[in-house]
């Protein structure tokens, strides 16, 4: 306040107050308090993560570019990245604590959580900056309110620093928030998380991979405090994708009582429920919010694939984009690590858990209507590809097909099913994948059904049947061999297919007669047809139906035809499956000559085709003719072979066989192993035997008083040694005792164990005896090998029906009944009635002239037989078959021309006329299917390889 009687001061500021300031008139001291001096916090690191398994290489990477030694050689920055819920942030602590306690930086360690996947995350660099600034003891007040003046301050802060300090930055929202807070100073390591990639050259990346079966259910025993060997700790650790975030939560669930835990496994089961239940959709939620409209449309899409890898053809055309954008969309969420590349080029693939909830996402977010308008997309794509196919774009891609097929036939798309199915279901029952085959080969039926190709239906019945055989299903088999000929009646076409569909049926019922008639029948008409590939397939057919009826010269002969027309027609599959038929005839003539040289080609057949059925049944074969010839070693290295292809295409019933063979061989082996064992120890007993006689021999041959009492070791004088069996010599003094008249006592007596000893120390008795020991293991070791393959064969045995295998696509009742029971029954049936009543008729009104209505009521009776003979394909000669085939043909011509010579003598026009319509609609049923098969062949037909 002014002072009493002086002027009043009048002072005024402007600008900024940079340290505080003092009004007053007169100043004399002035005491400031000094400010307290900031402290810096020299420990911000949370506590050490628990129960980190798994990652040891990980973090010997980690400390590798952390060392300060390696200051000039690694980058100020290492980031550590990966999808979220991997474990990024354990492993980081973990790291940052084995960092302190090996001194590298003693300084500071500080830590900053940017929370970028939460609500109150550290938005900006200008609040990275100042967290950072705040743990190094910079007060907020005196913070820059920029980003370059922060980046200066922290610049400056840090170089100031006398020692080097660890700064961890985790849960980084954007890469490029790391250029602000790159150390300058060589002497500090910035470590930071991020989900995404840094995509900077001066950050070193170190990607984090999901855990291992092993590491997952080590880290959920260790948490859980259960066994590591419990079956629900695997079953768990499995269902939690070996994700760390989701098994800290799912141990802390199975810590409940045993209903709650029964309850959390019932929901993990369903995959649906899976990312809620294990609390990843928060994760999940907000890596999605990081990604644009494009990105997350393509990963929703995405899901729609039905494989496990998607290649980027087939995103572009589930996205409706060209190949190049799609290409940059995938790249982007490899980068932001929702997908991760496999390992064939341009091909990408999605965790488990993140897939179920992007798909749940897709069903929640985009339209019904673009949802199936990009499954029509992708089926298209794959049935444009389909013409061009070759073997290694179909073993690529045959798990996708067998889905793909199946959505095809779930949309609707006949079309795409019978294009992906004409090469599929080849190279599937090539490869022996029978379950996937069926699968095809069911969608293929109900297609080749819809679109009217009822060829090509019969054929794919006819392989159904096949296949069912091949994984012992009679009764599948049975239905779908009735079904396939149902529609071969139906067709109204006879052919050589429908022989060969008969043939098989008739071998599965064991009527070995009809099946050999049948296919001697197809296969007179493929040769007629000049279709060389089928007919060595029905002459093989032939063969085994002859082999069956106990003929194997006429067995031989049709395997020899079939070899030749399937050489002709350049058929390499059918050729092999013929010389291993010509090898089985060979061996069982004990030509095993002839035998080998059979399965030596065709195993070369095989080996360039890929049947690996027919390639297994080869290598056993040949197999136990090596076992038979004593080529052991041969024998091995085929059945290893044949397990390693069987262990590959999972042949259930082929492994089974080839354990029996093996079986055999090992204890063949054993059973030698033990006799040159036995070989052995004989020949050392023998070794010893002998050197005991060579001492006794030297012992008697010593003169008396030389000294016996000095035992031989080694026989220095053989010369002078008696016979074998001689006595000794005591001529000199007759009164003295012979040794062996002297007590046991007696010095002068020999050691014979000694001998033995030194016998058994000798090189030659110690080698005998190591090689009988070594080959006594090797037979119990053979013993043991034989004892496990057959109880794997056992086990395989019991296994055999466990499987999984698809029902046949007939309907009950089927389909095709009522054209064929018009066909085959009732029109012949009304024929018949309606000439009996016409013979009733006559037989009244003129008893005369009966004559012409039973000539109908016989070609009646001729048609219904010939009918029956004609589609039944009952067994019969030759000659029968041409008779029932014209009378079927001819009959209802046959049977017009007595109605017009009935009703020219009788004038009855209006009688006859029933009877007329009544033929007219029988040949028109007969007839139309042949002249629609000769005018335009149905598609389809011929589309699928017929297999043995």
């Amino acid at each position: 306040m002014p002072v009493p009687g002086e002027a009043a001061a009048n002072n005024s500021f402007s600008g900024r107050a940079e340290a505080p300031v003092i009004q007053a008139q007169h100043i004399e001291t002035v005491y400031l308090a000094s400010a307290p001096t900031p402290q810096r916090p020299a420990w911000t690191l949370p506590a050490r993560p628990a129960g980190l398994v798994g990652r040891d290489r990980e973090r010997t990477g980690l400390l590798a570019l952390l060392d300060p030694a390696r200051r000039a050689a690694a980058p100020g920055v290492v980031c550590l990245t990966g999808p979220g819920g991997v474990g990024k942030t354990a492993l980081a602590l973990d790291t940052a604590y084995d960092v302190r306690a090996r001194g590298w930086y003693p300084g500071p360690a500080l830590y900053v959580d940017a929370r970028a996947h939460r609500s109150d995350r550290i938005d900006g660099a200008e609040a990275l900056l100042g967290a950072l600034l705040r743990q190094l003891g910079l007060p907020g007040d005196q913070l820059d309110r920029h980003r370059a003046g922060l980046e200066g301050q922290l610049r400056g802060t840090l170089a100031a620093e006398p020692q080097g300090c660890l700064i961890v930055v985790d849960d980084l929202a954007d890469a490029d928030l790391l250029g602000s807070v790159i150390p300058a100073d060589g002497r500090h390591r910035l470590l930071v998380t991020l989900r995404g990639s840094p995509g900077r050259d001066d950050v070193s990346e170190v990607r984090l991979p999901g855990l291992g079966p092993d590491a997952a259910r080590l880290l959920l025993a260790d948490l859980s405090g259960r066994a590591a060997d419990d079956p629900l700790v695997a079953e768990v650790a499995g269902l939690c994708g070996e994700l760390p975030h989701a098994l800290r939560l799912a141990a802390s669930r199975l810590a409940e009582p045993d209903d709650a835990v029964q309850n959390f496994l019932a929901i993990l089961r369903q995959p649906e429920e899976r990312p809620a239940e294990l609390g990843l959709v928060p994760l999940y939620d907000a890596s999605l919010a990081l990604l644009d409209a494009a990105d997350a449309r393509m990963l929703h899409l995405l899901t729609l694939h039905p494989g496990t890898e998607v290649d980027t053809a087939a995103a572009a055309a589930l996205a409706g984009c060209t190949v190049p954008e799609a290409g940059r969309r995938l790249r982007q969420l490899c980068a932001s690590h929702l997908l991760e590349q496999s390992g064939t080029p341009d091909r990408v693939r999605c965790h488990d858990l993140l897939w179920q909830y992007a798909r749940s996402r897709c069903t929640a977010v985009e339209s019904p209507a673009e949802v199936t308008a990009a499954e029509h997309r992708l089926v298209q794509h794959y049935a444009a590809h389909a013409p061009d196919a070759d073997d290694g774009w179909l073993e690529r891609e045959w798990r996708t097909l067998v889905l793909v097929v199946a959505m095809a036939a779930r949309l609707g798309r006949c079309d795409v099913v019978s294009a992906l199915a004409a090469g599929l279901i080849d190279h599937l029952t090539g490869q022996a994948r029978t379950v996937d085959a069926l699968s095809v080969l069911g969608h293929a039926v109900t297609a080749a059904h819809q679109r009217g190709e009822h060829g090509r239906e019969a054929a794919l019945l006819t392989e159904m049947s096949r296949q069912y055989h091949g994984v012992q299903r009679a009764r599948e088999a049975a239905v779908c061999a009735e079904a396939g000929h149902l529609v071969h009646i139906r067709m109204g076409v006879l052919s050589p297919d429908m022989d060969d569909a008969l043939a098989e049926h008739a071998a599965a019922q064991g009527d070995a007669h009809a099946a050999v008639h049948h296919r001697d029948r197809a296969a007179r008409g493929w040769r007629r047809r000049g279709h060389l590939a089928r007919y060595a397939v029905s002459l093989y057919g032939l063969g085994c139906g002859w082999d069956d009826l106990g003929e194997p010269g006429r067995a031989a002969r049709a395997y020899a035809r079939s070899l030749a027309a399937a050489e002709a027609a350049r058929d390499v599959r059918a050729a092999a499956r013929a010389c291993h038929a010509l090898a089985a005839g060979a061996a069982a003539r004990d030509a095993h000559d002839e035998a080998a040289d059979h399965l030596t080609r065709g195993l070369d057949l095989a080996r360039r085709t890929d049947d690996v059925r027919t390639t297994v049944a080869l290598l056993n074969r040949l197999a136990r003719a090596r076992l038979d010839a004593r080529r052991t070693d041969d024998a091995v290295e085929l059945l290893d072979t044949a397990l390693r292809l069987t262990d590959a295409y999972r042949l259930r019933q082929l492994r089974t066989s080839v354990l029996d063979l093996e079986a055999d061989l090992l204890k063949s082996l054993a059973t030698a192993a033990d006799r040159a064992a036995e070989a052995c120890e004989r020949d050392a007993e023998t070794a010893v035997e002998e050197h005991v006689v060579r001492c006794e021999r030297e012992w008697f041959g010593r003169p008396r008083g030389a000294g016996r009492t000095a035992q031989v070791g080694t026989s220095e004088r053989e010369g002078d040694a008696t016979t074998e069996g001689a006595a000794p010599d005591t001529s000199d003094d007759p009164s003295e005792p012979a040794w062996w008249e002297v007590g046991a006592a007696s010095s002068d007596r020999p050691d014979h164990r000694a001998w033995v000893r030194e016998a058994e120390r000798s090189p030659a008795v110690v080698a005998k005896r190591d090689a009988a020991a070594r080959l006594r293991r090797q037979t119990d070791g053979l013993l043991a090998r034989a004892a496990k393959a057959e109880e794997e064969r056992g086990r395989r045995r019991q296994e055999e029906g466990a499987e999984h295998v698809p029902e046949p696509p007939v309907l009950r009742p089927n389909h095709h009944l009522r054209s064929v029971f018009a066909r085959t029954t009732a029109l012949p049936g009304c024929a018949l009635l309606w000439s009996m009543a016409w013979v009733v008729h006559d037989w009244f009104q003129d008893a005369r002239r009966p004559v012409t209505a039973l000539l109908y009521l016989g070609l009646t009776v001729a048609a219904v037989w010939a009918g029956r003979r004609v589609w039944q394909r009952s067994r019969g000669t030759h000659a029968g078959d041409v008779l029932a085939l014209c009378v079927h043909r001819c009959h209802p011509a046959a049977g017009a021309a007595l109605l017009a010579y009935a009703a020219a003598l009788t004038g009855a026009r209006l009688t006859v006329l029933g009877a007329a319509v009544l033929l007219a609609a029988q040949t028109a049923w007969d007839l139309w299917p042949v002249v629609r098969h000769r005018m335009r062949p149905p598609a389809g037909v011929g589309a699928v390889r017929p297999s043995s």
